[in-house]
């Protein structure tokens, strides 16, 4: 599934959770996801027959200074065999 149709459909579930879609990025493509709602959207992820991410591979912080932090979210689907990255940025 692309990452458009994935954050369509996160969308369509929670509404305005997906920020913005980052394909353009060194690394790999993400999804900005709003802050408050991540732990919902995580179980969601694992727990829908669709997305069956039902492994955490990384997770991780990065700082960009001086504004914000990020923590990084690297999901892995063994049903279906596809990965989703997810990022949270959050304010200092």
């Amino acid at each position: 599934m692309e990452l458009e149709q994935v954050a369509e459909r996160l969308n369509a579930r929670f509404p305005g959770v997906v920020k913005s879609v980052e394909k353009e990025h060194a690394g790999d493509p993400f999804l900005v996801i709003d802050p408050p709602r991540i732990a919902d959207l995580a179980l969601f992820l694992r727990d829908d027959p669709e997305f069956r991410f039902e492994w955490l591979m990384c997770l991780s912080g990065v700082d960009y200074p001086p504004e914000a932090i990020a923590v990084v979210y690297h999901l892995y689907s063994q049903t279906h065999g596809e990965t989703l990255v997810l990022k949270v940025l959050l304010d200092r």
